[in-house]
């Protein structure tokens, strides 16, 4: 693997003054108390009166912690599985079935889900925002769909962007790696009397190219941009408005590579991916029959090209409406109303990539209501919530919650809860027909032992033709226990989740002639269809705790376990193989220290399961790996700040290629070296 030395880098920026008084430790009980979320109950609350498993990402930890991207932030959440793929390119999950596109996590930025259903999940590559203007990330471990809809089975993220009036100035940056690949980024906000505040931002997309086991480049690097804007209006009246949109462009390519094929040699190719997207969004809040109700609307455009011949188009209306009444007695109500109309093309490259819908319409309606009863003041809580969704993909689905916290004491939080959610299938697994290999033929035709060839079927992905597809359902039951401990505080989570109706692979039909030349004589499909049950069982332990005045520890320790079955007999070639998927534990340990006034150092440590089997036939070993973060502040108007990754190995694969087949590939040890600047 290819390293340029960090020797002196690393003398300049990690030697420095002795340990000193900082401000680590300095958050007090009851400012951790305070800590408020949104995204489990639609509202803001203290993060101590939520009855779910929480992990918030502030601000200030994606600064120490130097993520370059939101996966990367996500890497110290107990439960959370991320892993790079290739540059900008990730597997994200909670609670396992992970995958580049994990289908049944919901990701959403400031309300405005991410999740694409081109394919059910996030293209992670083509969302870089700028991390300054982050406020904080919500994970939510375990179902949301009572509130949020379809999807957020798993899990949900929450993506808060600061107000326009926190970020009024000027920002620039500038970052290059050793590799000598450069990104810049700038930001510039306002704000009048009259209560307008507005930012403007822009930044590059650079990220140098992943490497195979050999060290040589996959020619996998990444380029492209992302610009936006955010207005804030607070009116006398006690209405707030709020408007933002953005734009993107981003090229991605990438290297298949179909291994196994009796033809004596591996067939190579590169697909040049490219995104281009679109968003404006409109959000108001004011007060509404003794309560605060809340308007969003946006609307989402998205471009996908594939070598220039395949691709698609997405355009996403989305109208969400919510009314939070002040309490009646010990009851508290939230309701609201949705609806979202997605109008899809796509643009297929027979034979490898075509669809048996080329274009259509798709709506989604749904409602909820949520009652949170105080059964005994400051002690008992009980939370029922129910959402009806109707998809015109996969019908109506009715996904209850029922909540339980107990707060014996001011420092101590007990929850249990029990809670049904579904996943609706993608627009690519109900209509895609997908050449994922190559396979030889059981006996070879004389024309081929003539020729000495050996003769292959092609393995087509595709819906089953006698059946549409329906939702995944989940049932899923959680016990947890978080205590606040000084200024520290430590949490354990236990869950069960049952799942019905996962989507299998099918041994289907044989159909001759090929849709491919010779010596490829003929289709083998393979049925995708609903028909799997899976449960995942897992604890999840964390903590967060000070030690001296200027040290302060994170860490989580996650184990799980996943069975899956399916009714469909001997015909099953595979299901979903999301047990091979998924780590069985999962570690990880951050040191935070203050060294004197102006330097900071973080070092993030984790370990993750081996993976079993993929699609495409790979395995993956455990591995561990060390990453450094040094904050420089050299003035009050600049910082300096180095980054290194897999500190103490060359490289490791993470995760391999589920989509397409390609190339495993591993993430070098590389180092950044970024400049920021205020004015």
């Amino acid at each position: 693997m290819r390293f340029r030395s960090l020797g002196t880098l690393l003398l300049v920026f990690v030697a420095g003054p002795a340990l000193a008084d900082g401000d680590l430790t300095s958050m007090s009980l009851e400012d951790l108390s305070r800590m408020e979320v949104t995204a489990v109950s639609r509202k803001v609350q203290r993060l101590a009166d939520t009855a779910a498993a929480v992990t918030v990402i502030t601000a200030e930890d994606i600064a120490r912690m130097g993520a370059r991207s939101i996966p990367e932030a996500l890497r110290q959440v107990p439960g959370v599985h991320a892993a790079q793929i290739a540059p900008g390119q990730w597997a994200l999950s909670i609670r396992g079935f992970n995958g580049r596109f994990s289908n049944k996590l919901l990701v959403q930025i400031d309300g405005r889900s991410i999740y694409t259903p081109f394919f059910a999940g996030v293209f992670w590559e083509a969302h870089q925002l700028m991390l300054e203007d982050i406020e904080r990330i919500e994970v939510v471990r375990g179902p949301g769909a009572s509130l949020w809809g379809a999807n957020a089975v798993n899990g949900v993220v929450n993506i808060v962007t600061r107000r326009a009036s926190t970020t009024v100035g000027s920002l620039a940056w500038l970052e290059a790696d050793d590799d000598g690949r450069m990104q810049v980024g700038a930001r510039h906000g306002f704000a009048n009397e009259r209560g307008l505040s507005a930012r403007v931002f822009a930044r590059s997309i650079g990220f140098s190219e992943f490497e195979d086991a050999a060290g040589d480049g996959l020619g996998n690097a990444q380029h492209g941009w992302n610009a936006g804007f955010r207005a804030d209006l607070a009116t006398a009246a006690g209405t707030d408005w709020s408007l933002q949109g953005g734009a993107y462009r981003l090229r991605a390519p990438e290297q298949l590579q179909f291994p196994g094929i009796a033809l004596g040699f591996d067939v190579d190719a590169s697909l040049g991916f490219e995104y281009e997207g679109g968003h404006l969004m409109v959000s108001s809040q004011w007060p509404m029959a003794g309560g605060e109700a809340e308007l969003r609307s946006y609307v989402d455009h998205l471009h996908v090209s594939v070598a220039g011949t395949a691709g698609g188009n997405l355009d996403t209306v989305d109208v969400d409406f919510q009314h939070r009444l002040d309490p009646v007695g010990r009851h508290e109500f939230i309701w609201g109303l949705g609806a979202r109309h997605i109008a899809f093309e796509f643009e297929p490259a027979a034979p490898v990539l075509t669809f048996t819908k080329d274009d259509g319409r798709e709506h989604i309606v749904s409602a909820f209501v949520q009652d949170e009863i105080s059964l005994q003041p400051k002690r008992w809580r009980l939370t029922l919530g129910a959402r009806l969704e109707n998809n015109s993909l996969a019908g109506a689905e009715w996904q209850p919650n029922l909540r339980l916290l107990w707060t014996p004491t001011d420092k101590d939080s007990i929850w249990t809860h029990v809670s049904r959610a579904s996943r609706t299938p993608s627009l690519g697994e109900q209509y895609a027909r997908l050449v994922s290999g190559l396979v030889p033929l059981p006996e070879q035709p004389p024309m081929c032992v003539q020729f000495q060839l050996t003769c292959t079927s092609v393995i087509i992905s595709r819906t089953a033709l006698d059946r549409e597809l329906e939702a995944e359902k989940l049932t899923a039951y959680e016990l947890g226990y978080r205590r606040q401990v000084g200024a520290g505080s430590i949490e354990a989570v236990a869950y069960r989740h049952q799942f019905k109706d996962l989507l299998v692979n099918t041994l289907g039909d044989s159909v001759v002639p090929s849709s491919l030349p010779f010596p490829v004589l003929a289709d083998q499909f393979i049925d995708r269809r609903n028909g799997g049950d899976a449960h995942v069982v897992g604890l999840e332990a964390s903590f967060e705790m000070p030690v001296g005045p200027a040290m302060r520890l994170f860490g989580s320790y996650t184990v799980q376990n996943l069975d899956e079955s399916s009714d469909a007999g001997e015909r099953v070639r595979s299901t979903s193989g999301y047990e091979e998927v998924m780590p069985h534990q999962l570690a990880n340990l951050r040191a935070s220290f203050d060294i004197g006034q102006d330097h900071e150092l973080d070092l993030m440590w984790r370990r993750v399961g081996a993976l079993g089997r993929s699609r495409f036939g790979v395995e993956l070993p455990a591995y561990q790996a060390m990453d450094l973060h040094h904050r420089w502040r050299v003035s009050r108007q600049f910082e300096l700040a180095l980054y290194v990754q897999n500190l103490f190995d060359d490289g490791h694969a993470e995760f391999a290629a589920d989509f397409f087949p390609a190339p495993l590939g591993y993430a070098p040890r590389r180092a950044f070296l970024k400049g920021t600047a205020t004015f």
